[in-house]
């Protein structure tokens, strides 16, 4: 039996402290918290998709924005990144319990985010710059446990716009989880 299930991210999935560095300015060390709710596109699902943690990517701060510079955090907490960005606070992979799927059951999952990381809507000073989000790393192809459940964690990678500047603000996107089996 082949069915798919659809999960989409209305809320921010990835939300991090963005800081500026000037050299007549000193750094604030800032947290972010996030919340997602998931959304199931069949409209009566024994499935459920419960989110453990966000995927969260810390306070970052960039030296300049001359290039496209990449942040990446790895499924397994493993953080990659340019030299020109500093992590301030360290991130964390989005950790998602799956539950009542059938027992023993080959699921795959892809990830797709349909916009850009961009400045939370609540900012008082809206940017012009956006940062991409993209690579997101996770284990595709896992199987649920006798119970029909598993946990799946995943990371992803952040690129800047490479010209103009960001606010010290919240950048927030979207995510959608796909699951087929």
């Amino acid at each position: 039996m082949y069915r798919s299930l659809v999960c989409k991210i209305k809320s921010p999935i990835a939300v991090y402290h963005f800081l500026f560095l000037r050299k007549s300015r000193i750094a604030r060390l800032s947290y972010s918290l996030i919340v997602l709710n998931l959304i199931f596109s069949l409209a009566v699902t024994a499935e459920t998709v419960i989110e453990q943690s966000p995927l969260d990517f810390g306070s970052i701060a960039l030296k300049d924005n001359n290039g496209a510079y990449q942040y990446r955090l790895r499924y397994t907490g493993q953080v990659i990144n340019d030299p020109e960005i500093f992590i301030v606070s360290p991130g964390t992979p989005g950790d998602y319990f799956l539950s009542g799927f059938p027992a023993s059951t080959l699921l795959t999952i892809s990830i797709t985010s349909p916009t850009g990381l961009v400045e939370s809507p609540a900012s008082p000073v809206p940017s012009n710059e956006a940062f991409t989000i993209s690579n997101f790393d996770y284990i595709p192809s896992v199987t649920t446990d006798v119970n029909g459940e598993l946990t799946v964690l995943v990371g992803a990678t952040i690129t800047t716009s490479g010209s103009g500047s960001y606010d010290d603000s919240l950048y927030v996107t979207t995510m959608n989880i796909n699951i087929s089996y």
